[in-house]
């Protein structure tokens, strides 16, 4: 949570460190925060590294990601670099969240 910044006796989130992960809505004990929703629907990714460079693209770190020598991928081949049964649980998450946008629209 290096989003949540003190100033004055005061906690703000700061807008640029914020991944909208939501750790701090129920992490609030003056439930003070919440999450409000988009105006238009994001696509859901595919796979863990298509997250992690879409969180780095909305926070617009993805450039300085790659400039600074770090990769989505593996540089040797094409291979990349994965938690063992993530991109399953991830699938199974974006059958979950399709499906929970499709209600909220009908």
């Amino acid at each position: 949570m290096k989003a949540i910044e003190m100033k004055d006796d005061v906690a703000f989130v700061n807008t640029k460190e914020c991944i909208g992960c939501g750790l701090c809505v129920t992490g609030c004990p003056a439930e003070a925060i919440k999450l409000v929703e988009r105006k238009q629907i994001p696509s859901i990714p595919a796979t863990v590294r298509e997250m992690g460079a879409k969180v780095l693209q909305e926070k617009g770190r993805l450039d300085a990601f790659q400039q600074n020598g770090h990769t989505m991928a593996c540089p040797i081949g094409n291979l990349s670099l994965e938690l063992a049964g993530t991109n399953e649980r991830l699938r199974a998450f974006r059958s979950y969240l399709t499906g929970y946008f499709e209600n909220i629209k009908a």
